[in-house]
């Protein structure tokens, strides 16, 4: 979404560029432009607070200087802006009063919880030893290894997977994921006589980083019970 603001602004700038109106192509009457992006950028209006500690700042921190003026202009000045608007606005309102927006993947998930080391790792400000990673997750390498293979496989996006017990329907497909990330892993480094697959849940688990991981550990025998 933020590439396509990004465009969208590009759009927005070069058009005030070119003439004096107020519409996304600089131009003194809308455009086949104008009316396929306002639906968007309402509904984009209305989404990103939902996933904001500060939805007041929303606005003005994801729209940029040209599309928010565009913006304000189609939705307060432009007449069938203001209906477009006040349609799409209320049947959002509707939608979510009825607790649709609940059913979306993901939606209206956020996480307030403090930064990890595994944010610095993601980021590469913290280096690792990446051994397997998509576009869902990534596997790196324990510092403190349990045994001859041990790897960390962490969701990419936390969305509040501080700890597994805070696991919601929403989570499924990234859970799912994880597991089928650590088999590859597995895979990789030759674990074929078996492995163990360890998620720590809370401080009494010896979680020590609240970030959900998934620890593959091999290349030794494992012993039961775990402890």
């Amino acid at each position: 979404m933020r590439k396509q603001l990004d465009v969208l602004e590009g759009l927005a700038a070069s058009g005030a560029g070119i003439g004096p109106g107020p519409y996304i192509a600089g131009g003194s009457e809308p455009t086949l432009g104008d009316c396929t992006l306002l639906p968007t950028a309402i509904f984009i209006d209305h989404m990103l607070p939902k996933f904001s500690n500060d939805p007041s700042a929303v606005a003005t921190a994801v729209f940029g200087p040209a599309v928010q003026k565009w913006f304000s202009y189609m939705t307060e000045q432009d007449p069938v802006g203001v209906r477009v608007a006040r349609e799409v606005k209320g049947g959002l309102e509707q939608w979510e009063g009825k607790g649709r927006w609940d059913a979306i993947l993901g939606a209206g998930l956020r996480d307030a919880a403090p930064a990890t080391l595994f944010d610095g790792i993601l980021s590469k400000a913290v280096p690792s030893e990446v051994v397997f990673e998509d576009e869902v997750c990534l596997a790196f390498r324990d510092i403190s290894p349990a045994g001859p293979v041990h790897v960390l496989v962490i969701p990419k996006q936390r969305e509040g997977l501080t700890q597994l017990k805070f696991a919601q329907e929403d989570h499924q497909s990234v859970l799912g994921h994880l597991l089928l990330a650590a088999a590859k892993v597995a895979a990789q480094e030759g674990l074929e006589d078996g492995y163990r697959v360890v998620i720590n849940d809370g401080e009494a688990a010896a979680q020590s980083v609240f970030h959900l991981h998934v620890h593959v550990i091999g290349g030794r025998k494992m012993t039961w019970p775990p402890g």
